[in-house]
C-alpha cells in the first residue's frame, strides 16, 4: 500500500506546480522541489533532494500503519526542512532514527509541533512498554496541503489558500486509500473539514453537512466519525499560533493529554 504513496510523491508531489499555474497569489513553496526561504543554503538542490530522500525513508519505515495523523500545511521548520510531515530534522534523525542526508551534527533544527507531536508519541510509547522508532511506525504523518503557504514577506506560515486547498485534495484522497487506516486523528480545523469531505463523513452517517458540529463543538463533546472502516478523530493543530478563538484557547491547555488519552484508548483495544 505505502509504494502506491512512494509513487505519488515521486510521480506528482516531487515535481507538482499546479499552484503556480492556477493563478494563486499566496507565496508558498513545494518544499520537495523548491528552496526553503528561511533556511537558505548554498546547495539548493541537494537540499530538496535530501528532502525528497527523508520523505522516501520515511514511508519504508511504516510498518502496519494504523493511524493517520493529517495536519493542515507544512511548516518552514519541519516538513519545510525535514520532507515529512510535523518531523523536525531532530525528529527525523534522532528519534526516527533515518539517516542524516542534510549532515547536521549540532544543533538539529527543531519545530515547535513536531516537538509537541513526538513528545505525545514518546509518552505513549512508554506506556505501551516499546520503543519509540516502533511505536511511531504504526504512525503515518501527513498534511492536507502539501506545500507551505507563507505571508507577503515569506517569513512566516498562514492557512494554506482555497487554490492550494482544492488542488492538492487528489493527493490527501489517494494517501487514504492507499493505507486504508482504521484511525484518522484530524489536526486542525482545515484538516478536519478536508478530510470530512474526502471521505463523505456526512453521507456515512446520514446527516447534513452542515450539521457536523465546528472542530472546537467536536472536542468539547468527544465526537468522532466513522467513514468506512475508518474512524475520524477531530482535534486541534499543535500550534497555539492556530488557535486564536476563545474556544480553542480555553481546549488547547488540554490538548497533549487528550491525544495521548485518545492514543492509548486505540492502541489498548
Amino acid at each position: 500500500m505505502l509504494s502506491v504513496i512512494r509513487e505519488l510523491f515521486q510521480q506528482n508531489v516531487f515535481s507538482c506546480t499546479e499552484c503556480r499555474t492556477s493563478r494563486n497569489n499566496t507565496n508558498f513553496f513545494n518544499p520537495y522541489c523548491e528552496a526553503n526561504p528561511r533556511h537558505q543554503s548554498s546547495r539548493p538542490q541537494i537540499d530538496i533532494f535530501n528532502r525528497q530522500n527523508f520523505f522516501l525513508d520515511y514511508i519504508s519505515s511504516r510498518y502496519n500503519v494504523k493511524i493517520m495523523v493529517i495536519g493542515e500545511a507544512p511548516g518552514l521548520d519541519g516538513c519545510g526542512f525535514s520532507g515529512i510531515a510535523f518531523t523536525s530534522e531532530y525528529n527525523a534523525v534522532s528519534d526516527l532514527e533515518l539517516p542524516n542526508y542534510h549532515r547536521t551534527f549540532i544543533n538539529f533544527q527543531r519545530e515547535d509541533s513536531a516537538e509537541f507531536l513526538y513528545d505525545v508519541f514518546c509518552d505513549v510509547a512508554d506506556v505501551l512498554d516499546v520503543d519509540l522508532k516502533s511505536f511511531c511506525s504504526q504512525l503515518y504523518l501527513t498534511n492536507a496541503s502539501l506545500c507551505v503557504p507563507l505571508n507577503d514577506r515569506g517569513t512566516g506560515v498562514i492557512g494554506p489558500s482555497t487554490i492550494m486547498k482544492n488542488n492538492c485534495k487528489k493527493f490527501l484522497k489517494e494517501q487514504i486509500e492507499a493505507i486504508q487506516p482504521e484511525y484518522i486523528l484530524t489536526l486542525g480545523a482545515k484538516s478536519f473539514n478536508a478530510v470530512v469531505r474526502i471521505m463523505d463523513v456526512a453521507g456515512s452517517n446520514n446527516i447534513r453537512l452542515k450539521d457536523i458540529p465546528s472542530l472546537c463543538d467536536c472536542i468539547e463533546r468527544d465526537l468522532s466519525y466513522r467513514a468506512g472502516t475508518t474512524l475520524i478523530i477531530p482535534e486541534l493543530h499543535p500550534s497555539s499560533n492556530t488557535n486564536l478563538n476563545e474556544k480553542s484557547k480555553r481546549l488547547y491547555p488540554e490538548l497533549k493529554s487528550r491525544i495521548k488519552r485518545k492514543l492509548l484508548g486505540i492502541f489498548n483495544e
